[in-house]
């Protein structure tokens, strides 16, 4: 199991650099977390909480850090 706080960009960093470390590429990502309404409070990186776990950090994640991941796992005889 790994641990991830998509709020915490440095948590978005940490995990990808073990998933990186452990895995050469990935064949599949489900970015399916996120919070409706937590009371006003700010992210580790002064960011409203909201906006950090259901936008930033998925964005930090996917395209920022994982999608050559992504690509490499990618199988070409796959139609879309």
């Amino acid at each position: 199991m790994r641990r991830l706080d998509l709020a915490d960009l440095d948590s978005v960093r940490a995990f990808a650099d073990r998933l990186r470390a452990d895995h050469p590429r990935l064949d599949v990502l489900v970015n399916n977390a996120g919070v409706m309404a937590p009371p006003r409070s700010l992210s580790a990186q002064g960011h409203e909480l909201r906006f950090a776990c259901n936008h930033s950090g998925h964005f930090a994640l996917t395209p920022g850090l994982l999608l050559d991941l992504l690509s490499v796992g990618r199988d070409p005889g796959w139609s879309r």
